[in-house]
Protein backbone atom coordinates (compact mmCIF):
# COMPACT_ATOMS: atom_id res chain seq x y z
CA UNK A 1 0.00 0.00 0.00
CA UNK A 2 1.06 3.56 -0.56
CA UNK A 3 -0.24 6.72 1.02
CA UNK A 4 0.54 10.43 0.81
CA UNK A 5 2.72 11.91 3.54
CA UNK A 6 -0.36 13.56 5.09
CA UNK A 7 -2.18 10.20 5.34
CA UNK A 8 -4.54 10.76 2.43
CA UNK A 9 -4.76 8.92 -0.87
CA UNK A 10 -4.28 5.42 0.51
CA UNK A 11 -4.22 2.82 -2.27
CA UNK A 12 -3.23 -0.79 -2.79
CA UNK A 13 -0.18 -0.82 -5.03
CA UNK A 14 0.41 -4.57 -5.40
CA UNK A 15 -0.77 -7.79 -3.84
CA UNK A 16 0.57 -11.32 -3.92
CA UNK A 17 -0.91 -14.40 -2.39
CA UNK A 18 -0.27 -18.02 -1.68
CA UNK A 19 3.21 -19.27 -2.49
CA UNK A 20 4.17 -15.96 -4.13
CA UNK A 21 3.72 -13.65 -1.16
CA UNK A 22 5.89 -10.69 -0.19
CA UNK A 23 8.60 -11.31 2.39
CA UNK A 24 8.57 -9.80 5.88
CA UNK A 25 11.73 -7.72 5.54
CA UNK A 26 11.12 -4.09 4.73
CA UNK A 27 10.93 -2.87 1.15
CA UNK A 28 13.30 -0.23 -0.27
CA UNK A 29 12.27 2.77 -2.37
CA UNK A 30 14.50 3.56 -5.35
CA UNK A 31 16.24 6.94 -5.15
CA UNK A 32 14.02 8.30 -7.96
CA UNK A 33 10.86 7.04 -6.18
CA UNK A 34 9.67 5.00 -9.18
CA UNK A 35 10.34 1.44 -7.94
CA UNK A 36 10.03 -0.35 -4.63
CA UNK A 37 12.36 -3.32 -4.27
CA UNK A 38 11.01 -6.14 -2.14
CA UNK A 39 11.84 -9.70 -1.18
CA UNK A 40 9.22 -12.07 -2.57
CA UNK A 41 8.62 -15.78 -2.25
CA UNK A 42 9.01 -17.33 -5.68
CA UNK A 43 7.55 -20.73 -4.81
CA UNK A 44 6.54 -20.71 -1.16
CA UNK A 45 10.03 -21.63 0.07
CA UNK A 46 12.63 -19.79 -1.99
CA UNK A 47 12.86 -16.04 -2.30
CA UNK A 48 13.97 -13.61 -4.95
CA UNK A 49 14.07 -9.83 -5.29
CA UNK A 50 11.38 -8.04 -7.28
CA UNK A 51 10.65 -4.46 -8.21
CA UNK A 52 7.18 -2.97 -7.83
CA UNK A 53 6.38 -0.09 -10.17
CA UNK A 54 4.96 2.82 -8.21
CA UNK A 55 3.17 4.01 -11.37
CA UNK A 56 1.07 0.90 -11.98
CA UNK A 57 1.86 -1.78 -9.36
CA UNK A 58 3.53 -4.13 -11.85
CA UNK A 59 5.77 -6.64 -10.05
CA UNK A 60 8.78 -7.86 -12.01
CA UNK A 61 11.80 -9.92 -10.97
CA UNK A 62 15.03 -7.97 -10.57
CA UNK A 63 17.15 -11.12 -10.49
CA UNK A 64 16.67 -14.75 -11.54
CA UNK A 65 18.62 -15.93 -8.46
CA UNK A 66 16.66 -17.62 -5.67
CA UNK A 67 17.64 -17.80 -2.02
CA UNK A 68 16.24 -19.42 1.09
CA UNK A 69 16.01 -15.97 2.73
CA UNK A 70 16.48 -12.38 1.59
CA UNK A 71 17.06 -9.68 4.20
CA UNK A 72 17.14 -5.87 4.27
CA UNK A 73 17.31 -4.30 0.85
CA UNK A 74 18.99 -0.95 0.13
CA UNK A 75 19.41 0.86 -3.17
CA UNK A 76 22.74 2.30 -4.23
CA UNK A 77 22.60 6.08 -4.08
CA UNK A 78 22.59 6.43 -7.89
CA UNK A 79 19.84 3.79 -8.31
CA UNK A 80 22.09 1.51 -10.37
CA UNK A 81 21.67 -1.50 -8.10
CA UNK A 82 20.71 -2.97 -4.75
CA UNK A 83 22.59 -4.23 -1.75
CA UNK A 84 21.06 -6.93 0.43
CA UNK A 85 21.99 -9.98 2.41
CA UNK A 86 20.68 -13.43 1.59
CA UNK A 87 21.13 -17.04 2.64
CA UNK A 88 21.06 -19.90 0.19
CA UNK A 89 20.83 -22.63 2.83
CA UNK A 90 20.41 -23.09 6.56
CA UNK A 91 23.38 -24.20 8.53
CA UNK A 92 22.80 -25.75 11.90
CA UNK A 93 25.36 -26.13 14.60
CA UNK A 94 24.58 -29.38 16.33
CA UNK A 95 26.34 -30.58 19.46
CA UNK A 96 28.79 -33.37 18.89
CA UNK A 97 27.27 -36.77 19.61
CA UNK A 98 29.49 -39.48 20.89
CA UNK A 99 30.15 -41.86 23.71
CA UNK A 100 31.72 -40.87 26.95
Amino acid sequence: MVVNADGTGEQVLATRGGAERFGFEGPAWSPDGNVIAAAVYADGTNMTVAGVSVADGTVRPLTPQKWLNVYRLAWLRDGSGLVFSAADRITHLEPARGRW
